[in-house]
């Protein structure tokens, strides 16, 4: 098997390094180049990350270097920007592989890049986030690689999926502003037909570089309502060993929301440890739940009274009946099988090598 010199490139200046990971926690974008990194290094490619490093160093066979340090002049195989078009405007890379990594639903000038031939790859993690970009970019169809996140399969485990799940406990986990509001103003309704639920939130805007402080007062409103209902604990930034453990222990992942997810890493992550979601029928979270099979999602105007009562009925309706979660949480593993970031990368390597033929 031919060796690969791959480079990824995130210039947001947002200061990050892999001990970041398993420490104080990243945010979805930056804990998957960490762990896709590692898994085609551990397939043997060379694999350099340039970006705000906290500490330069070789992490798990990954070289992490200095934004400033970038040669495009070296020889490398495929050169990767994560998320921004500005790499490839202020670089000239001789690289056959020249691509993008989309991890937004928009990426203005996308269409030039294109037909100018600076970028010739397109990387989306799902078809909702290519459809998205499509609406207002033209990219030339051999272009795209239409590919998908994956889960930590060194930490969502056989060993974990066999705790025990908490009795009608209940898991928000995802950002803040995704929904958490929402929750909070149908949780005291849900807790008067469950009187045992237990409702557990995490996610901070400190996964993203923001202090907790800060965190704090964006979402104070929010938090303080959170002190006002019952059986609610919120932990806002935790470890990924704590934050895996509370999603194999919940029954379910609720999560009303009217953000465009173009993927969602926390529902996968909450499947591989067998625990269902209930959502909105919107963006990629059609990509991620089978209504009715491993979730329910709700198709109904986010802001309207109508959604929050088919929200609290679904949510109520799973926790009183045994049958539909057993039926659900084998129906959540099964969907997250082999979606660990061994076999994305093993993706990622076909899809090169057979470009660069």
């Amino acid at each position: 098997m031919e060796k690969l010199k791959i480079a990824f490139i995130y210039s947001k200046r947002f200061s990050f390094y892999p001990p970041d990971y398993l420490g104080r926690g990243l945010g979805g974008t930056e804990s998957t180049l960490v762990l896709l990194a590692r898994a085609l290094a551990k397939l043997g490619h060379y694999v350099e990350v340039y970006n705000c490093c906290f500490k330069d160093g070789v992490y798990d066979g990954v070289s992490w270097k200095s934004l400033w340090s970038i040669d495009q002049n070296k020889k490398i195989d495929a050169v990767i920007s994560l998320r921004l078009l500005e790499t490839f405007k202020e670089y000239k890379f001789n690289s056959p592989i020249r691509a993008v990594w989309i991890h937004d639903e928009a990426l203005q000038g996308a269409s030039q890049l294109d037909k100018n031939g600076d970028v010739n790859m397109w990387i989306s993690v799902s078809n909702t986030q290519k459809e998205f970009i499509e609406k207002k970019e033209v990219i030339q169809p051999e272009n795209w690689f239409v590919t998908r996140n994956a889960f930590d399969e060194e930490i969502y485990t056989d060993t974990l999926r066999k705790i025990k799940k908490v009795k009608n406990q209940v898991i928000y986990c995802s950002a803040p502003d995704r929904g958490l509001k929402s929750l909070f103003e149908m949780w005291p309704q849900i807790k008067e037909r469950i009187s045992d639920a237990k409702l557990m939130v995490t996610g901070s805007f400190a996964l993203w570089g923001v202090s907790d402080e800060e965190n704090n007062r964006i979402f104070k409103g929010i938090y303080d309502k959170a002190f006002k209902l019952k059986d609610v604990t919120v932990f806002q930034r935790l470890s990924k060993y704590e934050l895996a453990k509370l999603q194999a222990e919940s029954e379910v992942m609720l999560y009303p929301t009217d953000f465009n997810e173009m993927f969602c890493i926390s529902a996968l992550e909450c499947f591989a440890v067998s625990t269902p979601i209930i959502s909105s029928r919107k963006a990629a979270m059609i990509e991620r739940v089978k209504d009715g099979e491993n979730g329910f999602l709700i198709d109904l105007s986010y802001k309207s009274p109508a959604y929050k009562k088919e929200f609290i009925d679904k949510a109520c309706y799973f926790l009183e009946n045994q049958s539909i979660k057993d039926i659900f949480s084998q129906n959540a593993l099964k969907v997250s099988n082999k979606m660990n970031f061994e076999q994305l990368a093993r993706e990622w390597e076909y899809e090169f090598l057979k470009r660069l033929k």
